[in-house]
């Protein structure tokens, strides 16, 4: 292979010597003459000229030497790199989200991430969208639901608790629900991810309920059903981390609390690699104790 011929090459006249180039290489010192020699072949040009006791470039060689040692020296720096990635955080790390849990989540948890490896730069793009990890170009994806290719990685990252919300206006025009067969007489916001299926399953102990429930309004995003909750127009299913505040603060009610919806899962993806890249290894550790 030419490039391990120029590093033999570049060896040789760094050291000045064919023995004291084969004892770093590890090889004999026949093996680094057969090189050279193959590697004039190739190059059609004589490179060295040998004494007894001192190696002498040709202008060839000089040229050809001087090109070498940019070779070794861009190699050396890429090995330094991948030795240095390796070992902790650094570089850029893409990552898709949803939404919601990239906006009430992700911002505490980004900020304890570049804290400990502020060597990282963090691109975030929020979408429901299905992006293509690989030909995109992204390290990390925040999904729930089933994987869309076999060569991707989930880890699971978290249960979403959902929660039936309104707010205390709300609740004092239309009254409060208090079995989950009264939500089909109120005014649902539906989440467009799910508008094909109205239906919620609740269970109380071993038991559980289906409800059909109405409304007058679909949303493609999480967000703005909670602002309609907030608004005093709607009742809604939202996950309980988007909404623990106003709970605290009393802006919103949770509802039906003996009632619960199913979780759903979130899933930390990413394309399947023999080494998992420290910036994305760390990241998902965080990600799991948040």
């Amino acid at each position: 292979m030419l490039l391990d011929e120029m590093e033999i090459f570049y060896t040789v006249i760094e050291l000045g010597s064919f023995a004291k180039a084969a004892d770093k290489l590890g090889v004999s010192k026949s093996h680094i003459s057969k090189k050279i020699d193959l590697l004039e072949k190739h190059l059609h040009a004589k490179l060295i000229t040998r004494t007894t006791r001192k190696l002498s470039l040709t202008e060839a060689g000089d040229n050809f030497y001087q090109q070498c040692a940019k070779v070794i020296e861009e190699a050396t720096k890429g090995y330094a790199i991948i030795h240095e990635l390796r070992g902790k955080p650094a570089g850029t790390l893409r990552i898709s989200a949803p939404p919601a849990y990239g906006i009430y989540v992700l911002p505490r948890i980004i900020h304890n991430y570049l804290s400990h490896y502020p060597d990282v730069k963090i691109e975030v793009n929020l979408s429901n969208d299905y992006i293509d990890l690989v030909k995109q170009g992204y390290d990390l994806a925040l999904r729930s639901g089933k994987l869309e290719s076999s060569s991707l990685i989930a880890q699971k990252i978290l249960s979403v608790e959902n929660i039936i919300c309104a707010s205390p206006s709300y609740l004092k025009k239309y009254g409060t629900p208090e079995h989950p067969n009264d939500l089909e007489t109120h005014n649902f916001a539906v989440y467009e991810a799910a508008k094909k299926s109205r239906e919620l399953v609740f269970t109380k102990n071993t038991h559980a309920v289906t409800v059909v429930i109405n409304g007058k309004i679909i949303a493609n995003q999480i967000e703005l059903s909670k602002k309609l909750v907030l608004e005093s127009a709607c009742i809604a299913s939202l996950p309980k981390f988007m909404v623990e505040a106003e709970i605290a603060a009393g802006t919103i009610i949770h509802c039906l609390k003996d009632y619960h919806l199913p979780k759903s899962d979130l899933y930390a993806v990413y394309p399947e690699r023999e080494f998992l890249p420290p910036k994305v290894r760390e990241f998902i550790g965080m990600l799991k104790i948040a």
